[in-house]
């Protein structure tokens, strides 16, 4: 029993040590080690510190940069355009050989791109997108070209992502030779200065930006001090958006008004650019920053620039609006199965005017058409002469009526010509070029272009060809076009999509025409 005794005792005198060594070691780890914070602070010291260079120039004074490819990248990342190192660099390899008709690729957007839109040269690209960025791009009608080389990039003002972007392109574009009057003095400096021999109008691009609500224009210059291309804000408009982000944006041939749309919203908003641009070359343009909260909204509703006009589009919901070339017709697609037409009517400038230009004066309901489709009409525009109107719904039917000789003021409506089913099934998107009397047309997956041809004449449209492979992921089924726009010379079309990229496809040879 003695021994027994003993035993015990001592198997509990050797637990007792145990546990006491153990809370010591805990209580000098927690309380004595500094060794762990030490190796963190020598590892600190070690990571290498970046200068902060001084920036050389504006935002909107990127120049293109000679040497290897990605100068135009670590620029932007310098510039804090760009908030990610290399999302537009470490892209799969473009074979031009597999795609067909595949002209130019340009990557320099690190998020969706958003619009799209030509210079009339079509010598010059603008593209804007979410990430905040308007870029500038050269020859987009030369083969073979992949690059991320730019001429000219500007930020967004406000903060916001641009939603939208146009610019004024007609079919005919003012070419030097043919002018008269043109010696040999303007040809040398429309060498060294392309963009001198285009009328003010051409050279600007006009945006819109999401949950700002704002509308501004760029002007696209050759700054000869510098020797460089550049966008510069010519003015800024805020507009009456407030509820939801900007839809659609038509912009008059002459530059007169400006007309927005949205979808929800079915209010069309006219706004003057050319009287707010000359107000803004007298002072500084003032620019709201993006509202974050009901206080900042309120101060952005309270500095809303003045309308040319509004009108209530009365529809539910606007998917399309568009103005003829000519200037004369607008017309709205929507929700209600409905076709609304308007006649724009013009002030001719009066002796005593200082400024000899037409003014926008007002719009005229010339006529709404019930029941135009069978089913919500998404999408609405005019052939090139301005004779036509096309619509297009989901119910997947493209429908063309003619505007000639209808005398609107004894309650005439324009009369269906035809109507061609397509067979792709719902139509999410169509447009018009700006020659040759092609269309450009998506359903609502929007990974493929279809071009028509119209055959007015012969009352049909024929498919001319098909644009697929659009994306640099082809099995990304969450991949989409965000915008389209036909070159000048409607022998290109411009895509801009959801990966990144901006791309140039060729337009086959047209038969009749010749034309490639």
């Amino acid at each position: 029993l003695q021994r027994s005794k003993t035993s015990i005792m001592l198997v509990e005198f050797l637990l007792t040590i145990l546990f006491t060594a153990g809370i010591g070691l805990l209580i000098f780890l927690v309380c004595f080690n500094t060794r762990s914070t030490k190796v963190e602070e020598n590892e600190k010291k070690k990571k290498p510190t970046k200068k902060k260079g001084k920036n050389k120039g504006k935002g909107g004074g990127g120049t293109k940069k000679s040497g290897t490819q990605g100068m135009s990248i670590k620029y932007l990342k310098k510039m804090g355009l760009l908030t990610s190192t290399n999302a537009a660099r470490n892209k799969p390899k473009i074979n031009f050989a597999v795609h067909a008709d595949l002209v130019s690729v340009f990557r320099g957007h690190t998020n969706s791109v958003t619009g799209v839109a030509w210079h009339q040269s079509g010598k010059y690209l603008f593209s804007a997108g979410k990430d905040k960025c308007i870029f500038v791009w050269e020859n987009p009608m030369v083969d073979g070209t992949i690059t991320d080389e730019y001429l000219s990039v500007i930020r967004a003002e406000d903060g916001g992502e641009f939603s939208g972007l146009a610019s004024i392109v007609t079919p005919a574009a003012p070419q030097p030779d043919d002018n008269e009057a043109y010696n040999d003095e303007e040809k040398d400096d429309a060498d060294e200065n392309p963009l001198q021999a285009y009328d003010a109008r051409y050279n600007q691009v006009f945006a819109t930006t999401a949950a700002c609500f704002g509308l501004h224009s760029y002007g696209f210059n050759f700054a000869e001090r510098s020797n460089k291309y550049e966008l510069q804000l010519t003015s800024h408009i805020q507009t009456e958006f407030h509820k939801e982000n900007v839809r659609c944006i038509c912009i008059a041939s002459d530059a007169s008004f400006i007309c927005l749309s949205g979808s929800q919203v079915t209010k069309i908003y006219f706004y003057d650019v050319k009287s707010k641009q000359r107000q803004s070359s007298i002072g500084n343009i003032k620019v709201g920053q993006r509202p974050t909260n009901k206080a900042d909204l309120r101060k952005v509703l309270a500095s809303v620039d003045k309308t040319l006009e509004t009108i209530d589009a009365g529809q539910f919901i606007n998917y399309d609006m568009s103005i003829s070339a000519d200037g004369n017709f607008m017309s709205i697609g929507t929700f209600k199965k409905d076709l609304r037409l308007w006649r724009i009517n013009y002030i001719k400038p009066g002796k005593r005017d200082v400024v000899q230009e037409k003014r926008f004066g007002s719009t005229q309901v010339l006529c709404t058409m019930l029941k135009a489709h069978t089913a919500s009409i998404t999408a609405v525009t005019f052939s090139c002469d301005s004779r036509y109107m096309i619509s297009a719904g989901k119910d997947g039917v493209v429908k063309v009526w003619t505007l000639y000789d209808v005398k609107f003021e004894r309650g005439e409506k324009p009369e269906l010509l035809f109507e061609c089913d397509l067979g792709i099934g719902e139509i999410d998107f169509l447009r018009v070029s700006h020659q040759f009397d092609i269309v450009a047309v998506m359903d609502p997956k929007r990974q493929k272009v279809y071009v028509y041809q119209m055959k007015y004449e012969k009352k049909k449209m024929k498919l001319h060809c098909m644009f697929d492979k659009l994306f640099c992921t082809p099995k990304d089924v969450e991949a989409r076009v965000n915008a389209i726009s036909f070159s000048p010379n409607s022998q290109f079309i411009a895509v801009g999509s959801s990966d990144f990229d901006v791309r140039v496809y060729r337009i086959p040879a047209h038969k009749k025409t010749g034309q490639k």
